[in-house]
């Protein structure tokens, strides 16, 4: 499409000024509406590692109370069969020694789990970590 005649048109009238202004109005315009918030994500991105150290702090808990949560779901659910199962079916049947090496094998997956977060912690903000 051919605009000439219309801006030659909108040129010799009094609309003349808005079309001179026209290109800067429609720079500014996508600068505020198309990348306003551009410099609010910036923050946000540049904030993000100052919030490693409590994320991984939340992580570590989260971590061992979900891996809690799950094995005393396998002691209640009565179709369970990971190490929960195992440990009700040593307490229905009164083997001790079974309960115990299934409590210390729960202790040590834990503390395992923790350390992977700790290691992973050191990875991505070990700048954090006070020695």
């Amino acid at each position: 499409m051919n605009f000439n005649k219309f801006y030659q048109a909108i040129a010799q009238n009094r609309l003349s000024h808005w079309l001179n202004t026209l290109p800067a109005q429609l720079t500014t315009w996508q600068k505020e509406h198309l990348h306003g918030e551009f410099a609010q994500w910036q923050k946000t991105l540049n904030a993000l590692p100052k919030t490693l150290p409590e994320f991984f702090g939340a992580l570590k808990v989260s971590t061992t109370l979900a891996f809690i949560g799950t094995n005393l779901m396998e002691i209640i659910e009565p179709h369970g069969k990971g190490l929960g199962h195992l440990f009700d079916s040593g307490k229905i049947s009164a083997d001790y020694p079974l309960m115990f090496a299934v409590l210390i094998t729960l202790a040590v997956m834990g503390i395992f789990l923790y350390y992977i977060v700790v290691y992973l912690e050191n990875i991505f903000a070990g700048w954090a970590i006070r020695k």
